[in-house]
């Protein structure tokens, strides 16, 4: 039996609750879970941070998860912990299914006890989680049997607050980055269907990519109460964001605005080619994940 730590971030998410719920009828594991609450996102990473390399060795794996994701059985936690435990490395990082694009993730992060968390200390005290990738270990992208969901019962704030964070991360972004096909999928689904989940997640897109003018982004990093969030949605209709989101809807595909036509072009040819390498990069994925499956399976059978 497992024992784990779950180290959740937490700025309001409804979900929370049902989460706390779920983690305790996890079976062949024990949790602990620990909450970081109400922080700036910065602050938040920092937390997290100061927790992990504060564990006690004595925990198997050491979970980040974030409030609005839900394990999507009673034994996902486990079957986790299993394939940390198989692939013998550090760090594991997991897709999830993210309800906001409808697509895969990456989104869970396991670190293992193999080498002491103390082991991970800094020098500085990191802000972000991009630290995170840096520790020995394997990301495993596949797109079946995926064992936890992301955006469950989100809030409208958290919905602008995604979007925030995918167009942040993607305007410095290479055209074969994963972000920007993320990127593509919320534009695509606005496009699709203008519902007022698909516009607010869009908004924040934009946010992030810089397009709402005159519109100060610094303001979502923060962490805000349902009355100031408010205050946030009346505060961008005064930047006239009807107009660019307009404009920005009707792009054939989004693409940043430095670069001139031949450039949006060859932006383009790569964003298609790179779409179907992640596609090939899928089904290998989904290979490595059914060969992990099998083996520990193998490995709990009688014959074994």
């Amino acid at each position: 039996m497992y024992k784990v730590k779950i180290i959740t971030c937490y700025c309001g998410e409804p979900s929370l609750n049902i989460l706390t719920k779920k983690l305790k009828r996890q079976k062949n594991v024990i949790i602990d879970q620990h909450v970081i609450q109400n922080l700036s996102l910065a602050d938040a990473n920092s937390e997290f941070y100061r927790c992990l390399v504060g564990t006690n060795n004595a925990y198997d794996f050491v979970f980040k998860m974030d409030a609005d994701m839900l394990p999507k059985s009673d034994e996902s936690i486990f079957d986790a912990c299993e394939i940390a435990n198989n692939i013998n490395k550090t760090r594991l990082t997991l897709p999830v299914l993210d309800l906001y694009t409808k697509s895969s993730i990456f989104g869970i992060h396991i670190i293992s006890n193999k080498i002491s968390y103390s082991k991970h200390t800094m020098e500085m005290i990191p802000t972000n989680d991009r630290w995170i990738k840096e520790i020995d270990g394997r990301s495993l992208w596949h797109t079946k049997n995926i064992l936890f969901y992301h955006g469950v019962l989100s809030s409208e704030e958290q919905m602008l607050r995604f979007g925030y964070q995918r167009g942040s991360k993607v305007k410095d972004a290479k055209a074969n980055h994963a972000h920007w096909q993320t990127a593509q999928l919320i534009h695509k689904n606005f496009k699709r269907k203008s519902n007022r989940k698909n516009k607010i997640v869009f908004i924040g897109l934009l946010i992030g990519l810089n397009q709402i003018k005159g519109f100060d982004a610094k303001s979502l990093n923060k962490n805000k109460s349902d009355s100031k969030f408010f205050e946030l949605l009346l505060d961008l209709e005064k930047f006239n964001v009807q107009s660019q989101i307009i404009n920005m809807k009707k792009r054939f595909f989004l693409y940043p605005d430095k670069l001139n036509l031949a450039f949006r072009i060859v932006f383009f040819v790569s964003l298609h080619m790179n779409f179907y390498i992640r596609k090939i990069h899928s089904c290998v994925g989904n290979f490595k994940h059914q060969r992990i499956v099998k083996k520990m399976n193998a490995g709990k059978s009688p014959e074994a």
